[in-house]
Order: C-alpha cells, then sequence, then structure tokens
C-alpha cells in the first residue's frame, strides 16, 4: 500500500511553526475571553469548512463506486489524491492562507478532499487513508477472507461527521492519523465503526453575531474481535497512540490462534491474558505508589474486589454531573471504575485517588513519550484550531523577541491531557474491565457488552433519552422542563 507523504507532512509541519501560523486551544481554557477563541462564520475558514460537500465523482469514478473497491480502492484513489493532498497541506501551512483570494482555491480543494471522507466513511481521512465498514456483516466478511481481526469503533454521532462526540474527534487526531498506528490499522486489522446514538450538539449565541458550537456529554469505545466477531478486549475513551497501538499488537498476534478455538476455549484464552494483565497493571499502580509514597515500607499491590453487580432497574438514572466526570475532566476524561483494590493504610487505590489530579500527572508521565504527536497529528491540530489575526502571526514572526507560537503550547498542553487520560484509563476503566473478562462476565456478543460499558463505565444507560442532561429531581422554570420533540412530550 503507498506510503503518505511524509516529506512533505514534515515540511507542512515546520513551517506551521517557523511562520507562526498560530492556533489558539480549540476549547479555550477557563477565564480566556470569547474573542481570542473564537471567530464568526464569515472569516473562519474551520467554519466554513464544515459545510463543504464531497465532489460528486473523481477520475470518472462516483464515491459509490469507489467505495465498492473496498481498502483497496481507497488506496488507489489515496495514490491518485496525492498531489492534492500535498498541495493542500502546504497551502494549509502558509500563512497566507487566511487570505480571502485563497479561500476559493481552498474550498475546491476541501470538496475533493471530503470526497475521500465519504470513500473511507471518516472526517479527515486525508490524514490517514482509512477505511471503515459502516455494516458489521461485511467486516466480518472481510476478516474472514484476510484472517484478520476486527476492530471496532462504537461512539456517539458519525465518525465521517465533523460534529462527532469529542472523543472521536480526538482519535481522529492522536490516533488514525499517527503515521504508525495508521499503518497497523490499514495493513492488520479490518475496521467497523458504529454509532451508538446522535451526539448532543450546543449552540450558544454570544448575542453580537458570534456563536460557539460544540458536543456534550458522550464517550467512545474501540472494541477487538476475532475474525468470527467474538470480542477479544476493549479500550474505552482515548489513549496515547503509542500505548494504543502496544495493546493492539499485542493482540494482534494472537488473534489468528483464537479465531480457530471453540467459544469455550476462547472464553478460556481470553480470560487467562485479561487476568494477566490486570496483574500487570496492579503491580504498575504499586510501583507508583511506592515512588509517591516512599515512606511505605510494604510493597503496594492492589487486589480486585467483587464487580459491581448491573445497574437496579428502579434506581434513578445517573446525571450529567456524574456522567460528566466519566466523559471529560477541565478537557479530558475522569473515568470512575467500579472496582477497589486493596492496599496498605494510607495509600489509595486507583479510584480513591480519582480526583486527585495532581497525583495523576504525576503517573501521566509515564505515559508522556506515547502521546508525542507525530507530524500529521500536528498538522490536523493546527489545521483544525482556529487561527489568529494575520497580523499577529506575522508580526510575531518578524519579531526579534523570541515568542512562544500558540500552537506550541497547545501541542504541549494536549499532549499532557492525553497522557492523563491515557493512565486514567488505563488504571479505572480498563482496569475493570480486565475483570470483566478474567471472570469470564465480558459478552461474546458485541453489542451486549458495548450495553454494559456505555451503562456501568460510561454511565450513559441507553434507557436514558437525556445522557443525564436531564435530571429528574431538579426544577428548570421553564414549561415543560424546556425540553422539546417526541422525548421531551413524553416527559411532560
Amino acid at each position: 500500500m503507498p506510503s503518505r507523504p511524509l516529506a512533505l507532512i514534515a515540511f507542512a509541519s515546520a513551517l506551521l511553526f517557523v511562520f507562526g501560523i498560530a492556533r489558539l486551544a480549540q476549547a479555550g481554557g477557563p477565564g480566556e475571553p470569547a474573542e481570542r477563541v473564537l471567530q464568526t462564520p464569515a472569516n473562519n475558514p474551520a467554519a466554513q469548512a464544515v459545510c463543504i460537500k464531497p465532489a460528486e465523482s473523481f477520475n470518472g469514478r462516483t464515491i459509490a463506486q469507489w467505495r465498492a473497491g473496498g481498502p483497496e480502492g481507497l488506496a488507489e484513489l489515496m495514490e491518485q489524491m496525492r498531489p492534492t493532498i500535498e498541495q493542500y497541506l502546504a497551502a494549509k501551512a502558509s500563512p497566507l492562507s487566511a487570505m480571502p483570494e485563497q479561500q476559493a482555491t481552498l474550498t475546491d480543494t476541501e470538496g475533493r478532499l471530503r470526497l475521500i471522507d465519504a470513500v473511507a466513511q471518516q472526517r479527515d481521512a486525508y490524514t490517514a487513508g482509512l477505511y471503515w465498514y459502516t455494516d458489521l456483516d461485511e467486516a466480518k466478511a472481510r476478516a474472514e477472507e484476510t484472517g484478520q481481526p476486527i476492530l471496532s469503533l462504537r461512539m456517539l454521532g458519525r465518525l465521517n461527521e465533523e460534529y462527532s462526540c469529542a472523543n472521536s474527534r480526538f482519535f481522529r487526531t492522536v490516533l488514525y492519523a499517527d503515521q504508525s498506528v495508521g499503518e497497523l490499522l490499514r495493513e492488520k486489522f479490518v475496521l467497523h465503526w458504529q454509532s451508538v446514538r446522535p451526539v448532543p450538539v450546543i449552540t450558544i449565541d454570544m448575542g453580537d453575531g458570534r456563536t460557539i458550537k460544540r458536543t456534550i456529554t458522550g464517550n467512545s469505545a474501540h472494541y477487538v474481535l476475532d475474525a468470527n466477531g467474538r470480542v477479544i478486549d476493549c479500550l474505552p475513551g482515548l489513549y496515547a497512540s503509542g500505548t494504543f497501538e502496544r495493546r493492539l499488537r499485542d493482540w494482534q498476534g494472537r488473534a489468528a490462534l483464537l479465531t480457530k478455538l471453540d467459544d469455550e476455549a476462547f472464553v478460556e484464552a481470553v480470560r487467562a491474558r485479561h487476568q494477566q494483565r490486570a496483574g500487570e497493571l496492579d503491580r504498575a499502580w504499586g510501583r507508583y505508589m511506592q515512588v509517591l509514597h516512599a515512606d511505605q515500607a510494604e510493597p503496594v499491590l492492589g487486589a480486585l474486589a467483587e464487580p459491581a453487580g448491573r445497574p437496579d432497574q428502579d434506581a434513578r438514572l445517573p446525571d450529567a454531573s456524574e456522567a460528566g466526570r466519566v466523559a471529560i475532566a477541565g478537557k479530558f476524561a475522569i473515568e470512575r471504575p467500579l472496582v477497589m483494590a486493596v492496599l496498605p493504610p494510607g495509600v489509595p487505590t486507583a479510584e480513591q485517588a480519582s480526583d486527585d489530579r495532581a497525583l495523576w500527572r504525576r503517573i501521566a508521565e509515564s505515559y508522556a513519550k506515547d502521546a508525542r504527536l507525530d507530524e500529521m497529528s500536528r498538522a490536523l491540530m493546527a489545521i483544525k484550531a482556529p487561527q489568529e489575526p494575520i497580523e499577529d502571526a506575522m508580526r510575531r514572526a518578524m519579531s526579534k523577541r523570541r515568542v512562544e507560537s500558540p500552537l506550541v503550547k497547545m501541542v504541549r498542553n494536549f499532549e499532557g491531557g492525553v497522557a492523563v487520560e491515557t493512565a486514567r484509563n488505563e488504571h479505572l476503566l480498563r482496569r475493570q474491565l480486565h475483570d470483566w473478562f478474567a471472570s469470564a462476565q465480558a459478552p461474546l456478543d458485541l453489542d451486549a457488552l458495548n450495553r454494559r460499558v456505555y451503562a456501568e463505565l460510561f454511565l450513559t444507560p441507553e434507557e436514558d433519552p437525556w445522557l443525564g442532561l436531564v435530571p429528574a429531581d431538579t426544577y428548570s422554570a421553564l414549561d415543560g422542563g424546556g425540553l422539546f420533540g417526541a422525548a421531551g412530550e413524553a416527559a411532560r
């Protein structure tokens, strides 16, 4: 399969830093004035790009015809579109890209890039070249043909749309655009995604022509399946690219053998591996605690308690504040596991330390290398983030004083957040999942396991149509609670 234009990617990335095409943090941290974060759609190329429609055809073939070619068809399309992709990256790296006379050319180019998205069924697919099945049976047929395991993504919203849930958007930047991860996914896995439900989108009108549009709540998970479609593992939430790649390679080498086993032998083999991984995580936590609590004389090793039962059907549903602790912590997730480890007195378990931000930042140091973004991931971040006024960028580029580019700071902060997220997901959510698999409580069926993950780990059960955003015991002083639509009418 043809390689991506890495030299051009590195060149474009270098230009982004040299010319100071400064981007501000996409979410805008607390206390940042809105005018430094947002621009109006009229002068914000990124906002305009959301509405660009894909070209209907390329080189005599329609989107449907290209997609019918499967992964090989996408690879051919990517090769034929290579000059367009290289020109686009170079143009976006230029400090002149925001000027009006450049926008017509870029809009036409982005229309062709959206055709790649439609064929791949992934937004910004030009950075990755990954072909995603949206029908699990078709993915299974491909897996049976190739003998490759399946990586199935479950998410809120759709992977081929800009406004999918936050984690799935981060996947497109951190994981899929990464050269090494992308190569592994293209060559060794059959890819599939499915939307669990639409993602909630909120628009805030600032009253002066400016708006903020964001998704709220929601989470995503990658499931590893054997070629028969049986669940092997689950990676919940956002992971650093290096950690994500190692976890997938661990199973990719075993998947062919697992596929040949009957269900009973399959469950036992998967159980044993997850039991081993659980012990490794417990020992790792113990080492962290020994370093951070050096006064403890005894080794700090975790021991897993009995897993929590399934949610009581009569109990109230989690509200958004509870589910939000799973979905976000500042800009990244705070995950709450359903396990309890037993440690010496005075030393916290991972669950007890879930709100100790300083502790998690220390633990995240061990994931910092894994969280480093490669050239394409950085280039995509710069393209998608809001632009600072071109006058400011050029003034900073021409200044004799050394002034840090906002893009450099944004990347550094983002990488730090990804490292913290990875540490939390590994020691909290995935530690619980290891126990489910080790005790044979994880269903072989993907849909059944996914329902449990969303209900018990992500705290967004499917029976709650409002995803915790409408607690039953709160008063809004709005007619009907401010709810509209079919579910809202039923709730009145």
